[in-house]
């Protein structure tokens, strides 16, 4: 019977992993549209596979799926510029637990760089935030922002140059209770 159900349960761990999806997204004109619509119509388990290159966004971008892993190429190959960006506050906005964000920059956003929101299990690793145009006070707030959110792990953080007017990474302590976070490295600087 123990087995039995050992291997009914694994069956049914294999058919999630199996139907999980990847949404290949490419820099260019239609980088836009595409990569909001793959970060709308994903599914829990569904990775969003940004390629190397720039994405030139003129809006901020939002996931609002659960378990949901977004990867680039590699923080300097893989680049949201939101340098001509017109709308929204935030150049990405999370309102998903389990979410893992890997392997990307986000550039220039209007407001934070990437912001999470009332989450439960948020992952940065490899990813960096920076405004090229150094210390500004047009500069957003935060690189990283998250804010009401509970096992935060932030990994491989490149402190890029220039926060204007706050932290590259909020500071954590003061918002929330260090229990809640379990493991956090310390970014390196780059001046």
């Amino acid at each position: 019977m123990t087995r039995a159900l050992a291997a009914l349960a694994a069956l049914l761990l294999s058919v999630g992993v199996a139907d999980a999806r990847t949404w290949r997204v490419r820099p260019g004109p239609d980088a836009q549209t595409e990569l909001q619509r793959a970060l709308i119509e994903a599914q829990p388990g569904d990775t969003v596979q940004l390629d190397r290159g720039r994405y030139e966004l003129t809006q901020g971008l939002s996931l609002a799926v659960d378990q949901v892993t977004i990867r680039g190429q590699g923080e300097a190959r893989t680049i949201l510029s939101f340098t001509g960006q017109r709308r929204g506050a935030e150049g990405l906005l999370v309102t998903a637990n389990g979410v893992t964000l890997r392997d990307f920059a986000v550039e220039d956003a209007r407001g934070d760089a990437i912001k999470v929101r009332d989450c439960n299990g948020i992952t940065f690793s490899g990813v960096r935030a920076e405004w090229t145009r150094g210390p500004n006070s047009e500069n957003g707030a935060y690189g990283l922002y998250p804010v009401n959110c509970t096992n935060v792990l932030i990994e491989r953080f490149d402190r890029a140059r220039g926060v204007g007017r706050g932290h590259l990474c909020r500071p954590i302590a003061q918002h929330h209770r260090p229990r809640q976070y379990r493991r956090i490295q310390r970014g390196r600087d780059r001046d």
